[in-house]
């Protein structure tokens, strides 16, 4: 940094990201050993590989201290490796969401995800507390959050009529009383008893 202040020169920073999951959005909490450095830096910005085409790459701004940030989650920038005329390049595809190059999440990952966040929260963690430890963005842990209320929501609003669409089941389900069938030449036997036509009638 001594040397950017006193030459005037700018540098440019290449670092490698760990292992992530490559069902997240990339954030600053993916830089392996350079989350220090980062509040160092003016810009900065990262390149993805795409889960659906392992020959496209995005590249997505982090960071922006002076300037325009336009190359967020909501438009990234696409290239495609090309090793055309023998020299290998990034070659312009345009623009995209950074969820179209994502991994998309099972059911049972979207559960675990969802259930480790709300611990923490009821921990007491902060969102950015929470976006550090799970790897994620802050507005991602907040639409997690969100849907988890919802949830919850929608299942407490369905157990009272859960209820009573049980005592309804139940009361169907209740044995409808024996009906006493006789003719004219011959009577039937109810519950083991013998019984006349006439003694019906009488009653």
């Amino acid at each position: 940094m001594s040397l950017k202040k006193k030459h005037g020169w700018s540098l440019l920073i290449i670092a490698h990201t760990p292992k992530r999951n490559m069902s997240n959005p990339i954030t600053q909490n993916d830089l392996a050993g350079s989350k220090k450095l980062y509040n160092f830096f003016d810009s900065v910005f990262a390149i993805g590989k795409s889960a659906k085409d392992n020959r496209l790459r995005y590249v997505k701004q982090i960071k922006v201290r002076a300037g325009e940030y336009r190359y967020d989650s909501d438009n990234v920038i696409v290239y495609e490796i090309d090793p055309g005329d023998g020299f290998l390049h990034f070659e312009l595809i345009g623009y995209a969401c950074e969820k179209e190059h994502l991994k998309a999440k099972e059911d049972d990952e979207n559960a675990t995800e969802m259930q480790n966040i709300l611990d923490l929260k009821n921990q007491g963690k902060t969102i950015r507390d929470i976006a550090c430890i799970m790897g994620m963005s802050k507005s991602s842990v907040g639409r997690v959050l969100k849907k988890a209320e919802a949830n919850a929501a929608a299942h407490a609003s369905a157990k009272p009529e859960a209820k009573s669409q049980s005592r309804k089941n139940s009361l169907n389900r209740r044995p409808k009383p024996k009906k006493l069938h006789f003719s004219k030449r011959r009577w039937n036997y109810e519950n083991g008893i013998h019984i006349q036509p006439s003694e019906i009638l009488r009653a």
